[in-house]
């Protein structure tokens, strides 16, 4: 069975870690061949980088602008060349360009897309609204739309393609749960005291990710605790602006920027702290509670599908700057409860969101399709 996983860009977020994972983990299966192709853009090309640190090998599509329907064709013929049983599209753009192939050519290709998320959202561009509304015209052309959260399921649903869809959470590797000698380390190597609390935040610093709560959190448990730490892993728009107004709080609060590998922060984190706007399933929630850290998160998207409140982390409004605040202290100041917590964490992580059962759940749904593609063909 030939499988062709399409990434929508080659930016650094969630959605490209997952192709990477997925075509990863889809190894595991003998009989599947999977390729992994890219459509291009402007960014530094991470998700060209990280194909190459991890040897996997990756063709990106040639593409001139954002309109050049070339690529269309090149798709079609590059399906066809390698006789691909079913594509899987992630994203707007992805899914409109391979739909149209597809379809466009009467290929016997079987078309599986992920929605991450399903909705406007507060700054989008005309670009980026254009895209979501010929996604949701363009619907009906894919065979089966995997949903990651059964929020990002229920428009999908009021949209009228219910039969088509399916909830398949995210997941990822899960390690054993880090132990004292493993947090010592990893603090000792970014020069952090051995007995700070260490808050972590983890994302691109831009509108979604609620940058205002950040600050105003960060003021809040920095006053309270003169042992506190904040850690921000990522880069993004809000960078110098959030700089600049926590900047008396240096070096308490640590920009980080840009981490390829932030497992040594996730090892060095007490709490996760999560205050987006809107989210799909978020993969670093995912990541944290697979090494054992509890968090403090938004009541958005799929946030409340994996955090169970007051049992593996706290959830709060995304609006209400004070309740995350005390949430926060309520876990720092507890090591028995963060302890419990994160064990929980961990636990749910094992249970529910595991990469092997995503690869698992994700695969069995090619195999319907590969199926239903022979019966038709006989």
């Amino acid at each position: 069975m030939n499988i062709a996983i399409l990434a929508d860009n080659l930016t650094f977020g969630g959605v490209n870690r997952y192709c990477l994972d997925l075509f990863e983990g889809l190894q595991a299966f003998p009989d599947v061949e999977v390729s992994l192709l890219a459509l291009p853009d402007h960014s530094d090309g991470w998700l060209r980088k990280e194909a190459d640190a991890r040897n996997v090998p990756l063709h990106v599509l040639p593409m001139r602008g954002v309109f050049d329907l070339q690529v269309i064709r090149q798709l079609r013929r590059w399906l066809i060349d390698h006789s691909v049983d079913v594509l899987h599209t992630q994203d707007y753009r992805g899914n409109i360009i391979a739909r149209l192939a597809v379809r466009g050519g009467r290929l016997p290709t079987r078309l599986v897309c992920t929605m991450h998320g399903a909705h406007y959202f507060p700054g989008a561009t005309t670009r980026l609204r254009l895209y979501f509304t010929l996604n949701y015209l363009t619907m009906f052309l894919s065979d089966h739309i995997i949903a990651v959260s059964e929020e990002t399921r229920k428009p999908l649903v009021r949209w009228g393609v219910k039969a088509k869809t399916q909830v398949i959470h995210n997941g990822t590797p899960i390690l054993s749960p880090m132990n004292l000698a493993h947090r010592l380390a990893s603090r000792q190597a970014l020069d952090i005291p051995p007995d700070a609390k260490v808050i972590l935040f983890c994302g691109r610093l831009a509108h979604q990710k609620n940058p205002d709560a950040l600050i105003s959190v960060a003021r809040k448990a920095l006053s309270a605790r003169a042992d506190a730490v904040f850690l921000v892993v990522g880069d993004g728009p809000f960078l110098p602006a959030m700089q600049d107004q926590l900047q008396d709080l240096s070096p308490r609060v640590r920009f980080v920027g840009f981490q390829r590998d932030v497992t040594p922060f996730y090892t060095a984190a007490d709490v996760l702290f999560l205050p987006s706007r809107y989210e799909g399933l978020p993969m670093t929630l995912i990541e944290a509670f697979a090494r054992g850290v509890p968090a403090v998160a938004s009541t958005v998207g799929g946030i409340p599908e994996v955090v169970d409140d007051g049992v593996n982390g706290f959830l709060c409004d995304p609006l209400d700057f004070e309740q995350m605040g005390e949430r926060l202290l309520q876990l720092l100041d507890d090591d028995a409860l963060r302890k419990c917590f994160g064990d929980q964490a961990h636990r749910t992580a094992e249970e529910s969101f595991s990469l092997g059962q995503m690869c698992r759940e994700t695969y069995g749904l090619y195999r319907q399709y590969e199926t239903g593609r022979k019966n038709h063909a006989e």
